[in-house]
C-alpha cells in the first residue's frame, strides 16, 4: 500500500513540474516528434561543405548590386607575383648601366632600411636588459645597504717605502701619486590565542625612519651572533677609536671642549704602521687643519678651542655670506695642509741631498727652496727663476716668492715686466686682483698661449701667471703639474665663489665646478684602478665634500674609519642629514649634483650592530651622537630625537640588559645604569622624561610582543603600577584561555605563572604601589586570579570546589532571579577584556561542573527510593544548568555558536 502511494505521489510531481515548465515564457515548447526533428538535421548536414566541395560562391552576387565584378577582382588578384616586387618590371640589358646601377641603389637602400631596422629593435632590446640590469643592481645594493650588507671590499696592496715623501729620493723629477687630470616569533611558541595579535608587532609610534633602516623592530629580532664571534669582529682598531668616543662624551657631559680629530689622530697612530694606515693618518692630519682645529694636547684645547656644532648654523644654511665665508675658510685650510706637507716633503728631500743642496746654518724660507732647487736640479746644475717662485709658493711663502721675482727683475724678458706688478698687486688685494687687472693679464695670458705654438714657453712660469689671474689650466702638460697633490693645490689657489666670478665666469673655476671636477674623476683616477680608495677619499675631504667622503669611505674595507670621519663631522656641524627619515640610500643628492646628504642614522646603526651585543654601554654611546641633529626647535629635529629614542629602546629591547643600561634602583641603589648617567646626551632633562620616553615605551613594546615577565620589570623601573596590574590581568586572562582550550605547553606555564601573579600582586599591596591604580583594575585582577583557582580545580577534576568557588565568585548567575541577572549581563560590560573573552570558556566550564555533579550523584550505586537527600542535590544541579541556559538568553549575541550548542547538550543530557 506504501508503494503504490509513493509512486502516485510521484506522478503528480512530474506533472506539476511539466505544467510549471510549459507556464514559463521564456522556453519555447517543443512541438516536433522524433522524425521531424532527423528529418531537420539531416537537411542542416547537407548545406555543410565537405573536404574536396568547394563552397558555393555568394560573394559575387552580393557584390554585383554595387556594381563591382568580383570574378574580375579575384583573377586580378591571382595573377600579382609579390616575388618578383624589387625584381626590374622589364628585363635589363646587359649594356644599361644606369638602369641597372638605379635598381642596385634602390634595392640597397631598401635592405638598408631593413637591416637598420632590425639592428634598432636589437639594440632597444639589448639596451632595456642592461638598463633592467643596472637598475635592478642599484636597487639590489641599496637593500643590502638597508640590510646592513653595504661593504664593498677593496683590495688595497700592501707596498714598502717610505710613504711621507712626495717625490722620489733618487729620481731627478717628482714621483706622481697618479697622474695629473690633464682635463677636468614571538618568543612563547603556544598556539594563536585572542590575546595575541601575531608576531613582530612594530613598535607604536616609532618614527617613519626606523622602517628604513633594514633591521625591523620585530618581536623576534634577537642578536644572533655569538660571543666569542662578536669579540672577534670588535677589533683592536675599533678598540682604539671607541676609548676616544668614551672620552668626547665625558667632555660633553661636563660641558668642556674637546678636540675629537686630533684624539682620533692619536688612535690611528695607535692601531698599526702598515702602508694603509699611514694614508689614514694623513688624512686625518689634513681634516684637521681644514677645520682649524689646532693647539690640540691630549684632546684638550690650549688656545682657541671650536666648540661642540661649531659650524653648523653656517654649513646647513647654504646661502648668505656666512656659507661663503666657511666654504673658504675650509677650503683655505685645505691648501694650507698642502703646503705644510709640500714644505714637510722638501725639508726631507734636502736631508737625503744634503751634498748638492748644499743648505747652509740659516734655515730661511729663500735659502730653503734654494737649496731644493740646487739639489732638485742637480743634473743640470741650475735654479731657475721661475721654478724658485713656483717652489717658494708651493711652500706657501708669497711674500718670499715676490722678492725672487724682485731679484731677478733685471733678467726679466720685456714682455714679464708687468709680471712683478700684478704679483704685488695680488698680495695687497688678499690674493685676489682687481676686475680690470685680472681682465688685463688674462687677456695676456692668451695672447701668450698663441704664441706658445710659435716659440717655446716656461710653463712654470705660465703656471705663476694662471696662479695671479684665477685662471684654470688648459695648456699647460702634466709635466708642470705631476701629481694629484700639485693639482689640488693648483685649483684651490684659483677657486673662487660663485660670487665672486666676475664677467669672465666662464674662465673662472668656481668652488661648484672644482668639486664636480673631483667627482666627474672618480677613483680610478686618483690611484691605479682605485685600489687605493683613500687616495679619493682625501680629494673628496680637501674639496670640502664630506658627505661624500665618508659614503665612499665606508663602501671600503676603512668603513670603520669613516664612521668616526662621520662622528667628528657630525661634532663639527659639517656634516648634511635628509630631513626625510624614511630615505634607504646612505648618499642622498638634490638637483645640482653638488651637494649631498650622508644617512648618518644608518651609519651609526650600521656600525652599532656590528658589536652591541658585546658592549652594550659602548653603543649608547654611539647612538648619543645622533641627537646632535636634534637640537633645533624644528619639527625635523623632534622626528630626530624620537628616532634617536627609538634606536636606544631598540638597543634595550635586543640585548635585555636592563640592569646595565637602564638600571634598578629597587634592587640595588648604586645601580644607574648607563642611559641614565648620560641622559643630558639624549636630549632628556629629568628622570621623569626618561621614564616617559625610554622605559614605558619599552615595557609597551613587551607587553605587545607577550613577553610579560620583562614588561613588568620595566613598568616597575617608570613606576607605571597601573601598567603592571594591566600586563598580569592579560598573563591571567592568557593563561586562562590557553588552559580552558587545552593548548598549555613548558613556556606557557613558564611565563604565565598564576604563582608568579600572586606574588607580584600581594608585593604591590604590602608596598601600598597601586594608591593610584584605578579600583576597577584591582578588582579585575582578584577577579581573574579566582578564576584561575576555578580553571586549577577543574582540570584537577574537582568539581565541588570549582563549584562552590564559581557560586561564591557569582560571576555566573545560578539562580533564577532576572532582576539579577540583567545586572550581572550589565556587570559583564563593564569588566575588562581578558574576562570578557573568557567568560563564554568559565560559563562552559560551570556548566560541565553541574553535569558531572550530576553524574556523579546519578551514578552513584543503588541509590534508595528514600535518598531524598541525593535526589534534592539532582534537581537542585539541573535547577542551576536551567538558570545558566536563561541567561544565556542575555549574552547570546556574544556567546559563540559552539559554546551555546554544548551549554544546551549538556542542559539536556541533565534532564
Amino acid at each position: 500500500m506504501s508503494t503504490t502511494l509513493q509512486l502516485r505521489q510521484l506522478l503528480e510531481q512530474s506533472r506539476n513540474l511539466a505544467n510549471s515548465v510549459s507556464a514559463k515564457k521564456d522556453l519555447p515548447p517543443i512541438e516536433r516528434n522524433l522524425e521531424e526533428i532527423e528529418t531537420q538535421s539531416r537537411k542542416f548536414a547537407s548545406k555543410v561543405t565537405r573536404p574536396g566541395e568547394q563552397p558555393e560562391k555568394k560573394a559575387p552576387f552580393f557584390l554585383a548590386k554595387w556594381g563591382i565584378d568580383g570574378e574580375k577582382l579575384e583573377n586580378a588578384v591571382r595573377s600579382i607575383n609579390v616575388l618578383g616586387a624589387f625584381e626590374p618590371r622589364e628585363l635589363v640589358s646587359e649594356t644599361d648601366i644606369s638602369s641597372y646601377a638605379e635598381y642596385k641603389y634602390r634595392s640597397t637602400v631598401s635592405s638598408i632600411i631593413e637591416d637598420g631596422h632590425n639592428q634598432t629593435i636589437k639594440d632597444y632590446y639589448n639596451d632595456f636588459e642592461k638598463s633592467l640590469n643596472l637598475d635592478w643592481e642599484k636597487t639590489k645594493n641599496k637593500i643590502f645597504e638597508e640590510l646592513g650588507q653595504y661593504k664593498l671590499p677593496v683590495n688595497t696592496p700592501s707596498t714598502t717605502g717610505d710613504q711621507s715623501r712626495r717625490y722620489s729620493g733618487t729620481s731627478a723629477t717628482r714621483t706622481p701619486s697618479r697622474a695629473a687630470p690633464s682635463t677636468p616569533s614571538r618568543m612563547l611558541t603556544v598556539s594563536e590565542t585572542p590575546f595575541r595579535t601575531g608576531a613582530g608587532v612594530s613598535y607604536p609610534n616609532t618614527p617613519a625612519g626606523m622602517r628604513s633602516l633594514g633591521t625591523p623592530w620585530t618581536a623576534t629580532r634577537h642578536p644572533t651572533t655569538p660571543r666569542s664571534e662578536a669579540a672577534t669582529l670588535f677589533s683592536a682598531k675599533m678598540t682604539h677609536y671607541a676609548e676616544v668616543v668614551l672620552r668626547l662624551n665625558e667632555s660633553r657631559l661636563h660641558n668642556e671642549d674637546f678636540g675629537v680629530i686630533n684624539s682620533f689622530l692619536n688612535a690611528a697612530k695607535k692601531i698599526n704602521s702598515d702602508r694603509s694606515n699611514k694614508l689614514i693618518i694623513e688624512c686625518w692630519r689634513a681634516f684637521a687643519q681644514i677645520v682649524g682645529e689646532e693647539n690640540v694636547l691630549d684632546g684638550h684645547f690650549q688656545r682657541n678651542p671650536l666648540k661642540e656644532l661649531q659650524y653648523f648654523n653656517l654649513y646647513q644654511n647654504q646661502q648668505g655670506t656666512s656659507f661663503y665665508e666657511l666654504q673658504r675658510r675650509l677650503l683655505n685650510g685645505a691648501r694650507q695642509y698642502l703646503e705644510d706637507q709640500y714644505n714637510k716633503w722638501v725639508d726631507d728631500y734636502i736631508a737625503s741631498h744634503r751634498k748638492e743642496a748644499q743648505m747652509g746654518g740659516i734655515p730661511l724660507p729663500r735659502n730653503k727652496a734654494e737649496a731644493f732647487m740646487r739639489a732638485f736640479h742637480r743634473p743640470n746644475g741650475g735654479k731657475p727663476m721661475d721654478n724658485l717662485e713656483v717652489c717658494s709658493t708651493l711652500c706657501g711663502n708669497l711674500t718670499e716668492a715676490l722678492a725672487v721675482a724682485r731679484d731677478y727683475e733685471r733678467h726679466l724678458h720685456r714682455n714679464d715686466k708687468t709680471f712683478i706688478t700684478y704679483f704685488a698687486e695680488y698680495l695687497q688685494k688678499n690674493r685676489r686682483l682687481p676686475r680690470e687687472q685680472r681682465e688685463q693679464l688674462v687677456a695676456e695670458i692668451k695672447q701668450r698661449v698663441k704664441l706658445s705654438a710659435k716659440h717655446p714657453q716656461d710653463y712654470y712660469k705660465l703656471t705663476m701667471y694662471h696662479i695671479l689671474a684665477q685662471l684654470p689650466l688648459t695648456t699647460i702638460p702634466n709635466t708642470a703639474i705631476p701629481s694629484t697633490e700639485d693639482y689640488l693645490w693648483f685649483n684651490l689657489m684659483i677657486v673662487q665663489h660663485e660670487k665672486e666670478v666676475g664677467g669672465i665666469g666662464n674662465e673662472s673655476l668656481t668652488i661648484g665646478n672644482f668639486q664636480k671636477h673631483i667627482i666627474q674623476f672618480g677613483p680610478n683616477t686618483y690611484t691605479s684602478d682605485g685600489k687605493d680608495p683613500v687616495q679619493y677619499f682625501r680629494a673628496l675631504l680637501i674639496s670640502a665634500q664630506f658627505e661624500r667622503a665618508v659614503d665612499y669611505l665606508n663602501k671600503t674595507d676603512f668603513s670603520v674609519e669613516a664612521v668616526h670621519f662621520g662622528i667628528a663631522l657630525a661634532y663639527y656641524g659639517l656634516l648634511r642629514v635628509p630631513e626625510n627619515q624614511d630615505a634607504m640610500a646612505t648618499l642622498l643628492e638634490n638637483g645640482d649634483g653638488i651637494n649631498a646628504y650622508l644617512n648618518f642614522n644608518g651609519l651609526i646603526h650600521h656600525y652599532v650592530e656590528r658589536f652591541y651585543s658585546l658592549r652594550q654601554k659602548l653603543a649608547v654611546h654611539y647612538y648619543s651622537f645622533l641627537y646632535l641633529y636634534g637640537h633645533e626647535q624644528t619639527e625635523a629635529a623632534r622626528n630626530q630625537v624620537e628616532l634617536s629614542n627609538a634606536y636606544i629602546r631598540k638597543l634595550v629591547y635586543d640585548t635585555r640588559n636592563f640592569e646595565e643600561l637602564l638600571g634598578n634602583p629597587r634592587k640595588n641603589l648604586a645601580s644607574i645604569g648607563e642611559i641614565p648617567e648620560n641622559l643630558p646626551l639624549l636630549h632628556i632633562h629629568n628622570d621623569a622624561e626618561f621614564k616617559a620616553k625610554i622605559i614605558a615605551p619599552l615595557g609597551r613594546q613587551f607587553e605587545l610582543d607577550h613577553k610579560y615577565k620583562q614588561a613588568l620589570e620595566l613598568f616597575e623601573l617608570a613606576e607605571e603600577y597601573s601598567f603592571a596590574i594591566s600586563v598580569l590581568n592579560k598573563m591571567l586572562g592568557e593563561y586562562i584561555w590557553i588552559y580552558t582550550h587545552q593548548q598549555a605547553s613548558v613556556e606557557s606555564d613558564e611565563e604565565l605563572d598564576p604563582q608568579y601573579v600572586q606574588q607580584k600582586f600581594t608585593q604591590y599591596i604590602q608596598e601600598r604601589l597601586l594608591n593610584r591604580c584605578s579600583t576597577m583594575l584591582i578588582r579585575d585582577c582578584e577577579l581573574l586570579l579566582d578564576l584561575t583557582e576555578f580553571v586549577k580545580f577543574y582540570n584537577q577534576k574537582d568539581y565541588v570546589r570549582a563549584l562552590e568557588l564559581i557560586e561564591r565568585m557569582n560571576i555566573v548567575p545560578l539562580e533564577a532571579d532576572m532582576a539579577e541577572m540583567a545586572k550581572r549581563n550589565q556587570e559583564l560590560s563593564g569588566k575588562s577584556e581578558e574576562i570578557r573573552r573568557n567568560y563564554p570558556a568559565i560559563m562552559l566550564l560551570t556548566m560541565e561542573c553541574l553535569y558531572e555533579c550530576h553524574q556523579q550523584l546519578k551514578t552513584r550505586p543503588s541509590p534508595g527510593p528514600f535518598d531524598t537527600d541525593s535526589f534534592s542535590k539532582m534537581h537542585e544541579l539541573q535547577r542551576k544548568a536551567r538558570n545558566i541556559m536563561q541567561f544565556v538568553g542575555f549574552v547570546k549575541n556574544s556567546l559563540p555558536s559552539d559554546i551555546y550548542n554544548r551549554l544546551a547538550h549538556f542542559e539536556v543530557l541533565m534532564r
